[in-house]
């Protein structure tokens, strides 16, 4: 496994990062990519999105499938709405890694639930429904959330759009 990806995924293990919440205003580099992300996932415009992924380290969900786009269109065909998870996700609020100085969204990824704010465990909840306690399979008092979950890194490469453990 090359390091990057190892390091992204120790950043996406809620238990091992040390991460705070993000503050309200985002650095510009990070607020224009997430902006970016939201706009062309709600346009639905998967040649957007594929420009914006930065190449060279980004980490999808599925090893076997190394082009995130066809993968999120493959899961997007069989039911799962990855446009919409993307828009909804990078439009909660993030954790800021201490460590890396990376943006994870949603705050859930990097934070326990029990810290989280009423709103934004509501986000969390009004985007999942009924599915929001299998995000959680320890449960949400233990973690970790394995839901879907982004990264961009503080100097706006976005890095990581994955779901599950």
């Amino acid at each position: 496994m090359k390091a990057p990806v190892l390091f992204l995924l120790l950043l996406l293990a809620p238990a091992i990062a040390h991460a705070q919440r993000c503050p309200d205003k985002l650095p510009e580099a990070v607020e224009a990519k997430r902006a970016a992300i939201v706009a062309a996932a709600k346009a639905r415009d998967w040649a957007a999105l594929e420009r914006l992924i930065d190449k060279t380290s980004f980490m999808a969900a599925n090893p076997n499938r190394p082009n995130p786009i066809a993968y999120w269109q493959q899961l997007t065909r069989e039911g799962n709405d990855v446009p919409r998870a993307l828009a909804e996700i990078f439009d909660m609020r993030c954790g800021l890694t201490v460590e890396a100085g990376a943006h994870i969204f949603p705050l859930a990824s990097a934070m326990n639930w029990k810290e989280m704010k009423s709103k934004e465990r509501k986000k969390l909840k009004r985007f999942y429904g009924p599915q929001l306690e299998a995000q959680f399979p320890n449960g949400r008092e233990s973690g970790p959330y394995i839901g879907w979950r982004g990264v961009i890194e503080k100097d706006g490469r976005w890095t990581a759009f994955l779901t599950g453990e």
